[in-house]
């Protein structure tokens, strides 16, 4: 549309569209959009040509009328306060400096260096900048009054929301680092004497369950920043840049294998999209048991960690590592890069009792994963979780890194109830407050002073108040209901404006909708192809994932040496005696 249509529009907005009294704080000037009342004699006023030249340039269609209408319940809804004032006044003064500076800098003119700084923000004259800058601060005060609102009081609504479209983990994990390249391929993978030693020495001090897992996390793990923490990480969610591995293990441990998969929120599980073949990949997994590595056989590993010679000297396999012991119980063990847990049916170790090894009466997370008198190696304490195992990484040598996480859910996006999370991460208490039943919620997870419990606290507000990146459609359609019984403001339903027409998700012409009811339909489209990108997105990344093990599935199913070739290599004495093994049909002959 034209300029004037939209200004003659936004004028018919006005005469017809805004139902006023004397005693209202909305007073109809001619020429303008509307004023503001503030108690005082002097009224606001907010004329149509202040909101079009900034808009008609920007934006096109019904977008034109949403951002000027936003602009103009925002403007009437929150009074400007002698702060923002202030500061929209010292930021044009800043301005103003700035210009002089570069000019000096840059041997140019004031007024040239000036129309700059006016140019990158959208405006020409420096009271249209002091304008922006007011309102800029506006909109904050419209978002942080929303928040209160509508965030994490009374029923924790934007908390609720948040929580069902993040799927947020809060997640303590051990890095155990490999030399073993990205590129292995599930069946090749190389490690030295100490790296088997230290993985080995990991599981074996979390099996004995005499130690927290944060206290081994905080002497084993490869990751610094973690480890400080006693391997706290992160909180996960859907668009964390977690490695799949990693992020979708833990998504679908909790909605495939964990025994209390039935108690999922249909919500949350929605918002993971894990499509139809990668529930039926996990789903064969757990059919055929493919997700346990045997204690015992990882204990075997430590006994050959430093096997790389025959007893007669002569190096195995003319010095070929893929024939090493220790890599060959790694791969088979350790690189599916599948969500696994360590599984035994003897707690017993020269006669010490791993007690961190549960069942599923214990824990209640096994159940259907295991067998009869069989254990999983878990966390200790009042309430034990398992300990999930993931092969993963980015990158090799100094650009990244490659190991294995050892993962523990310290709450379950999925699997808790919507009570149980918004409790968790209720950030809306007194700092001091959270001093008490440490360990509780997310923000008392270790006790710590009080300025850290407001860091964590303001850590998950900040998450909440960002998490959903069209808040302003929410905030927009919050003051226009409000703007309708606190300001009498209406609008118009004689102006129409054209839209495409959607018949079952297929554009079929267009059609003139009343304006309130054009950007009500703006909105939602807008909403439903942002959550068709997201879940477009999702989709993508799981399939990747599961073409990715599915490839290694194959890797390993032709290729792989097997436990019984190690334990044979291992007790070889002959380079000849190898030679046998690995010819067609000995133990160790695969494709390699």
């Amino acid at each position: 549309m034209k300029k004037r249509n939209l200004v003659l529009g936004m004028v018919a907005f006005m005469v017809g569209g805004l139902s006023l009294t004397a005693c209202d704080p909305i007073k109809k000037q001619e020429g303008t959009i509307l004023t503001i009342n503030n108690g005082s004699e002097v009224a606001q006023g907010i004329t149509v040509d202040d909101i079009f030249n900034k808009y008609i340039t920007k934006s096109t269609g019904i977008s034109t009328y949403y951002n000027a209408i936003s602009e103009v319940i925002i403007r009437a809804s929150i009074k400007e306060t002698p702060e923002i004032t202030r500061d929209a006044k010292q930021r044009v003064s800043q301005a103003k400096d700035q210009a002089k500076s570069n000019a000096k800098t840059n041997g140019t003119n004031y007024d040239d260096e000036l129309d700059k700084i006016l140019q990158s923000n959208g405006v020409e004259k420096l009271d249209e900048l002091r304008d922006s800058f007011v309102y800029e601060k506006l909109k904050e005060k419209a978002r942080n009054d929303y928040f209160d609102q509508n965030g994490g009081k009374g029923t924790f609504g934007l908390l609720k929301e948040y929580i069902n479209q993040k799927v947020p983990y809060h997640i303590s994990h051990i890095l155990i680092n490999v030399s073993a390249s990205s590129t292995d391929s599930g069946y090749k993978g190389q490690i030295t004497e100490s790296e088997t030693t230290k993985l080995v020495g990991a599981v074996k001090r979390l099996a004995r369950g005499n130690e927290t897992f944060g206290s081994v996390a905080r002497s084993l793990s490869g990751d610094s920043s973690s480890a400080e923490n006693f391997g706290e990480g992160d909180i996960v969610t859907v668009d964390t840049g977690y490695v799949n591995e990693f992020k979708l293990g833990l998504y679908a441990f909790d909605s495939i294998f964990n025994g209390k998969a039935s108690n999922v929120n249909e919500t949350r599980l929605n918002s993971i999209h894990m499509p139809t073949n990668a529930k039926n990949y996990f789903s064969s997994k757990k059919a055929e048991k493919d997700y346990k590595i045997d204690f015992q056989e990882i204990l075997d590993m430590e006994k050959v960690a430093s096997k790389e010679k025959l007893s007669s000297g002569e190096n195995i396999k003319d010095g070929d590592a893929f024939y090493y012991p220790r890599n060959i119980y790694f791969n088979s063990l350790f690189n599916s890069h599948q969500v696994s847990l360590v599984t035994t049916k003897n707690k017993m170790v020269n006669g010490v009792e791993q007690k961190a090894f549960k069942n599923a009466d214990e824990v209640p997370a096994l159940a259907g994963l295991l067998d009869a008198g069989e254990y999983a190696l878990c966390t200790t304490g009042a309430n034990p979780q398992p300990i999930l195992v993931v092969r993963s990484g980015s990158g090799d040598g100094d650009s990244g890194y490659q190991g294995i996480f050892f993962i523990v859910a310290e709450k379950s996006g999925l699997i808790e109830s919507a009570d149980s999370l918004t409790n968790y991460y209720d950030y809306t208490k007194k700092a001091e407050d959270y001093d008490k039943d440490i360990g509780t919620t997310y923000v008392n997870f270790n006790r710590q002073e009080n300025k850290d419990y407001r860091q964590r606290a303001s850590k998950i507000e900040t998450a909440v108040k960002n998490y959903d990146s069209l808040i302003d459609s929410s905030i927009f359609t919050y003051y226009l209901e409000k703007g309708k019984t606190e300001l009498n403001l209406k609008i118009n339903d004689e102006i129409k404006v054209q839209v495409p027409k959607y018949v079952n998700g297929v554009r079929d012409g267009y059609e003139y909708l009343a304006l309130e009811n054009a950007i009500n339909q703006y909105l939602i489209n807008t909403r439903l192809y942002n959550e068709y990108t997201k879940q477009n997105s999702m989709e993508k990344t799981w399939n990747e994932f599961v073409d990715s093990l599915q490839v290694i599935d194959q890797n390993r199913e032709n290729r792989l040496l097997s436990i019984g070739c190690a334990k044979a290599i291992n007790a070889a004495t002959s380079k000849e005696e190898i030679n046998n093994l690995t010819k067609e049909g000995g133990v160790c002959s695969v494709t390699k």
